[in-house]
């Protein structure tokens, strides 16, 4: 059992108000309570940015919880753990004694473990009567009992936070991707539009987005490539509807000038095998119906002679 006690720290070490506050809260803990100290340690480490704490303070408030008896922190198992530095520094894989007391401070401010100083500094523990603990003097681990709640939806909270960035980058990169194949096929169907220029604005657009951009930051970003993609398919689907409007009109003229063609074509066989066939009927009728046969060439040109001989002599005044 934890003894319900304010606990000053031992030497020139100063006492603080969130020294107070935290010990107060751990002496409210639910008696019936208790958490996995492992399950509680990764929560920690989910949320440590939120709670105030660095990776090495991590690192020791881990091989505190290495000589915590049990798995479940509760108090009929006590809060109270007291290893030396020696062996804090063994658990650390090596941590430098100063280092080691830097991140022990920065467990006790943020407020995950409390002291509980002996009169002389020592961290030890009585015996009682019955073979187990009594008294010890050490390090609580009571406030990771009581916060447990608190840490778990901070973790839960950054879970979330890193979730919802993964899913805006990978939207970014989607959209990225579709803004660039899109301005290639312009450019490489030579496509009339000023993509030139919105390959430009594009680069701009990519190039304002810091190495680790922030949640808000790829909202904002994200907003401007969805309305610039928005304009590039517009733009490609009004040029695609101009050209397949320009086939199609062509396909009409020149199926109109092939059937057209065509229908003249039959129109003039239909013609000339009719003819073809008035001339067979005229020529089956007999002679009353034929034409009259033409002059021998001697008459045709005697005939001509004479015509001629009269216009001349009409022309010279002799007739």
């Amino acid at each position: 059992m934890e003894p319900q006690y304010v606990s000053t720290p031992f030497g020139r070490r100063s006492m603080t108000l969130g020294m107070l506050a935290s010990q107060e809260s751990a002496s409210k803990v639910d008696p019936d309570a208790s958490v996995d100290k492992w399950k509680i340690f990764r929560a920690l480490c989910e949320a440590k940015d939120m709670v105030g704490v660095s990776d090495r303070a991590l690192a020791v408030l881990n091989a505190l919880l290495s000589f915590y008896p049990k798995n479940e922190i509760a108090e009929a198992n006590g809060f109270v753990v007291f290893p030396s530095n020696e062996q804090l520094s063994l658990r650390t894989h090596g941590m430098a004694g100063t280092t080691l007391r830097r991140n022990l401070a920065m467990l006790v401010e943020a407020g995950l473990i409390i002291r509980r100083d002996s009169p002389n500094g020592k961290r030890f523990a009585r015996r009682n009567g019955e073979g187990g603990l009594g008294e010890a003097f050490g390090f609580s681990l009571a406030p990771l009992l009581v916060r447990a709640r608190e840490i778990e939806a901070q973790a839960a909270q950054v879970m979330a936070a890193r979730l919802e960035w993964k899913r805006l980058r990978e939207r970014l990169t989607l959209c990225r991707r579709d803004i660039t194949k899109l301005i290639e096929i312009a450019l490489e169907e030579e496509i009339a539009g000023e993509w030139v220029e919105m390959q430009k604005h594009f680069n701009l657009l990519s190039a304002s987005l810091p190495r680790r951009p922030s949640a808000a930051e790829m909202e904002s970003l994200l907003a401007d490539l969805e309305a610039f993609r928005e304009l590039i398919v517009k733009t490609l689907k009004s040029k695609s509807k101009t050209e397949k409007q320009t086939a199609m009109i062509t396909k009409t003229v020149g199926t109109y000038i092939i059937q057209t063609h065509t229908s003249y074509l039959n129109l003039n066989q239909a013609s000339n095998r009719s003819r073809a066939q008035s001339r067979r009927k005229n020529r089956s009728r007999g002679g009353s119906r034929r034409n009259p046969s033409p002059l021998p060439w001697c008459c045709r040109l005697a005939r001509r002679s004479s015509l001629t001989e009269q216009a001349a002599a009409l022309a010279a005044g002799a007739i």
